[in-house]
């Protein structure tokens, strides 16, 4: 790339030997190609070349920076975004290891609490939405939140990784998902049926599946689970190479929350 920036003698010598000998103009500073452009092309400017004026006094300052465009970022076009929260959980069973919280839908797969793209512009938005509908109202968390999670992108669908500090209670979402039915409670509040965790040390076993992860045992024991692809592919490209990085949040709890959306006041709630 040619140097955009000249220096320029004030002494009149200097600017003659400086001169283009084929044009009324001044070349750089050791450019050879500018003369041979002239001397092909008489009458153009050749490139390299600076006019210098008669009127134009000859000291210049000695340097002018080169211009550098504007810094434009990428976008990002999202169609999706979930959370998947991460504690360490002690099933009094003789484990208590780091372990991913799941939920599980209708056809009876779980997944990470997530949803497809709405109206916002920002895919966090979209992540504490569907995070608060899937897990029925427990968990609520600011988009703040997710600034010091982890991010993981999966064709388009932005996975974050949140790691909580327990003990978080099951039994409040099943208390949760029964005040909703018999409230009769909007769609997007009953999309899952269950909560579950997965031990990191088990999902590693059987991981590298292809399509959805089968066979898979929760942290409680029960068997012949199954956890969708996305949800899998995640895991695996993400959160087994940076579990060290999480950084754990103490989330506070609400008994009887009690909001503009009278449907889910009595409900219990994680929030942050």
């Amino acid at each position: 790339m040619i140097d955009e920036s000249i220096y320029i003698d004030q002494y009149s010598n200097s600017m003659q030997s400086n001169k283009c000998p084929n044009c009324p103009y001044t070349k750089y500073p050791g450019c050879d190609n500018c003369c041979r452009t002239c001397r092909n092309n008489p009458g153009q400017h050749g490139m390299g070349c600076k006019r210098i004026s008669a009127n134009q006094p000859q000291y210049q300052p000695q340097y002018q920076p080169q211009y550098q465009p504007q810094y434009q970022p990428q976008t990002h076009t999202y169609t999706g975004a979930g959370v998947i929260l991460i504690e360490m959980y002690n099933n009094h069973k003789g484990r208590n290891e780091l372990a991913v919280i799941l939920f599980r839908e209708h056809n009876g797969k779980y997944a990470d609490a997530g949803g497809n793209r709405d109206k916002d512009n920002d895919s966090k938005l979209t992540a504490v939405r569907e995070l608060k509908e899937e897990s029925a109202n427990l968990f609520r968390l600011s988009p703040q939140t997710l600034n010091s999670a982890i991010k993981h992108t999966h064709q388009n669908y932005d996975c974050y990784f949140v790691g909580v500090n327990g003990p978080i209670y099951s039994s409040w979402y099943n208390e949760n998902i029964s005040i909703l039915k018999q409230r009769h409670a909007q769609r997007q509040w009953l999309e899952t049926t269950g909560m579950a965790r997965f031990y990191l040390s088990d999902l590693r076993n059987c991981i590298n599946q292809p399509g959805d992860m089968t066979g898979v045992t929760d942290a409680n024991g029960n068997t012949g689970l199954t956890i969708v692809g996305r949800s899998k592919a995640c895991i695996r490209d993400c959160l087994l190479g940076k579990v060290n990085q999480l950084q754990y949040l103490n989330l506070n709890e609400n008994k009887n929350f009690n909001g503009r959306d009278t449907t889910l006041n009595g409900t219990k709630c994680y929030y942050l």
